[in-house]
């Protein structure tokens, strides 16, 4: 954390809780409804059920948030607290066993205030993130695995509201509804109404325009959106590098054009991985003989993509991303108008 803020780099912390297969009863951080043998990723809800529990979370959270908030930066800096990850799928990754909407989030609403309450206590400007995937109004998985988005925006701001509201904001991850398919303009299920099944890039403007409703405001604006994970798979071929450069390429676009209300774009990721399911996420090739998964190989165009995306140099950069994504100029990027 120290190297990236010297470097001038925003730094967000994911605040993840892996369980064992096993109960563990000198654990006090398990949640006593995580189903510990079948949680796909070994990872659970944050325990605040108990005093022991929500004492030992409430530590490591000050903690953290003392430690990387001195006037000094000594240790580096930190403002962004994400509270778990895409919580909307949360068997897969904050594991609180089979249970409805409303248990979850009567659950994570809690965590989440107890997140900003410990966080800001050092600092006032540092800010708990609830994190979501693109499924906005349809789900990934059934019976009690996974909820809609809206549901969780819905929830949260109800369970705030009831508890006296604060300033929590949005982790969110707009990929493509197809991951394998970088061509985000493409997708099918992203449309320009809150009644869309997915938000991708291609209706990120949705969001925003989602949280401005009345009972999302807080103090009169528009909660903060990060965009803290996404990226773009490299099909086969030359065309395909080309292909995943023009999607950075327009996404960046996108982002740059709700900038009033999306605060950082973090790509995932720096260099294609050997263990994420066949993705080709990176700005780089892997040496597929390395030490490692992701031992960095030969850069793709995205990497000078995104090394230029924010220079007097962009548009000629980017040029050649118009006619892969078939527009004539970056104005295609502005947002449009969405249905209610």
């Amino acid at each position: 954390i120290k190297p990236l803020t010297d470097a001038g780099m925003t730094v967000a912390l994911i605040l993840l809780n892996p369980v064992p297969t096993q109960d563990n009863s000198d654990n006090p951080m398990i949640h006593p409804r995580t189903d510990l043998a079948q949680a796909p990723f070994h990872l659970g809800a944050f325990n605040l059920t108990d005093r022991q529990g929500y004492r030992h979370y409430r530590a490591v959270i000050e903690f953290l948030a003392h430690r990387y908030s001195l006037p000094d930066a000594p240790h580096g800096w930190v403002q962004r607290f994400i509270v778990g990850n895409e919580v909307n799928s949360h068997w897969q990754w904050h594991n609180m066993g089979l249970v409805t909407p409303e248990e979850f989030m009567a659950d994570y609403a809690h965590a989440v205030r107890m997140t900003d309450l410990a966080v800001r206590r050092y600092h006032p400007e540092a800010r708990a993130y609830i994190s979501l995937e693109h499924h906005f109004n349809i789900q990934y998985e059934k019976d009690g695995k996974s909820m809609p988005g809206v549901k969780v925006l819905d929830l949260m701001a109800s369970h705030a509201e009831q508890g006296g509201d604060f300033p929590w904001t949005v982790a969110f991850h707009p990929y493509p509804e197809n991951l394998f398919e970088p061509r985000f303009w493409q997708d099918k299920t992203a449309t320009l109404g809150f009644d869309t099944p997915r938000i991708t890039f291609k209706n990120l403007e949705v969001l925003p325009a989602y949280l401005a409703q009345e009972q999302f405001l807080y103090e009169g604006k528009v909660r903060e959106i990060t965009l803290s994970e996404q990226g773009f798979h490299t099909p086969d071929g030359e065309e395909g590098d080309l292909v995943q450069a023009a999607a950075y390429a327009y996404a960046y676009r996108k982002v740059e054009a709700l900038k009033e209300h999306i605060t950082s774009f973090i790509l995932h990721r720096h260099v294609d991985h050997g263990r994420e399911g066949g993705l080709r996420l990176g700005l780089w090739h892997r040496d597929e003989k390395g030490a490692h998964p992701a031992v960095p190989k030969t850069k793709k165009p995205s990497w000078q993509v995104f090394h230029d995306a924010d220079t007097a140099d962009w548009e000629d950069s980017f040029a050649f991303a118009l006619p892969i994504i078939g527009i004539e100029d970056w104005s295609a990027a502005w947002p449009q108008e969405v249905s209610p």
